[in-house]
């Protein structure tokens, strides 16, 4: 089963940081991974972790949730 999911690089960061893309998946039995990084960076205060985007907080929230 593949699964794709978005989270900021540093969480706990006091300043914006990088958007990453996570894509998880099965190859012959074995668990691989693929990072990604969306070269976005957003304030983890302006991250919403439960949906993965960004929050109405930022001006361009709805062109930076297109994107990604």
């Amino acid at each position: 089963m593949a699964t794709a999911n978005f989270y900021l690089k540093e969480p706990d960061s006091k300043g914006k940081t990088p958007i990453r893309f996570y894509f998880r998946f099965s190859e012959n039995k074995q668990k691989r991974k693929v990072l990604f990084s969306t070269k976005e960076s957003v304030h983890p205060k302006d991250w919403d972790e439960k949906n993965q985007k960004v929050r109405r907080t930022v001006s361009d929230f709805y062109g930076l949730n297109k994107f990604i």
